[in-house]
């Protein structure tokens, strides 16, 4: 363990001494303020011109209409962006840097090291989603928000966030270029997102059959992730997560051991 938090301290040292963690941050924290500043001034609107009808104001609900469009819809978007640009440098770093061997002829266990880069980078994604916390707290302020729905949301895009990173991590272990690790995790993301509408293919479903259109849907990252948005947690969407993401550190372990041996 202790191996593993050393490990994950120096990638965090790496990302903030650089400016990448910052600029990353920055965009995160102004791409998503401008959507919820958009949001919510649709939202002020809306309860100006229909806050005197008792019909219409009972449909107004700021979980509906500021927090579930951004959480729910723009940033899950953004991070499948963004993400792959804090793990294209974990492994390719390494090689770029001269440093690899040095970590691989090291006492340290494979596991370890993929586990150490791993936390780094999810402790990143935790100080930019505590960074957005900002914003249900203004909203607080100005409005009653469903704080169990936002708290369920919150759980949702931190594990969608946490299996991208997994999938990043994984797939720059292939490759010794960043910009490649970059290209591969944002299209083997995209693959996996668009998995949803295999089921509404009429031809797929014909040709394939429902069984296995549904599986495939059931593959996709996103499929998954609907009922965080509603307040509920079903335990069945948190293990399809964690099962993808042990999954993917462990391939991830396994090419980093194989570079081990050559």
């Amino acid at each position: 363990m202790r191996s593993i938090l050393t490990i994950a301290r120096r990638e965090l040292s790496t990302y903030f001494v650089s400016p990448l963690a910052y600029l990353i941050l920055a965009v995160f924290l102004m791409v998503v303020g401008l959507s919820f500043c958009l949001n919510l001034i649709a939202f002020a609107n809306e309860c100006l011109i229909y806050g005197s009808n008792p019909y219409f104001l009972q449909h107004l609900n700021v979980n509906e209409q500021v927090v579930r469009p951004l959480f729910g819809g723009f940033v899950p978007v953004f991070l499948l962006i963004l993400f792959p640009a804090i793990t294209m440098r974990l492994l390719p770093e390494e090689k770029r840097q001269g440093t690899a061997e040095l970590i691989l002829t090291s006492p340290i266990s494979s596991a370890q090291i993929v586990l150490g880069k791993y936390l780094g980078a999810l402790v990143v994604s935790l100080v930019m989603l505590g960074g957005s916390l900002a914003f249900i707290v203004v909203l607080a302020q100005v409005s009653q928000p469903d704080l169990r729905t936002v708290a369920s949301l919150y759980l949702g895009v931190f594990l969608l966030g946490a299996t991208f990173l997994a999938i990043g991590l994984c797939l720059s272990a292939f490759t010794d270029n960043q910009v490649l690790a970059y290209v591969m995790s944002v299209g083997a993301l995209l693959v996996l997102w668009f998995l949803s509408g295999v089921s509404k293919s009429n031809s797929l479903n014909q040709s394939l059959g429902e069984k296995a259109t549904g599986f495939l849907a059931n593959l996709s990252v996103i499929e998954h992730f609907p009922d965080f948005t509603k307040g509920v947690v079903d335990t069945q969407h948190v293990a399809y997560y964690l099962s993808i993401i042990v999954f993917s550190l462990f391939v991830a372990q396994r090419v980093v051991d194989s570079h081990r041996w050559r």
